[in-house]
């Protein structure tokens, strides 16, 4: 693993990995209902 092109590779897939990550926890955190399930919210 000594040529540049592969540490940017797997760099760009960490990135990835964790941007897709933080969009999933964000997304269970904020409650995905949209208030339109009949839970009562509005």
């Amino acid at each position: 693993m000594n040529d540049w092109q592969t540490w940017a590779a797997l760099a760009a897939v960490l990135l990835a990995v964790l941007f897709l990550l933080s969009k999933v926890k964000r997304k269970k955190k904020a409650g995905s209902c949209g208030h339109d399930c009949g839970c009562g919210k509005k």
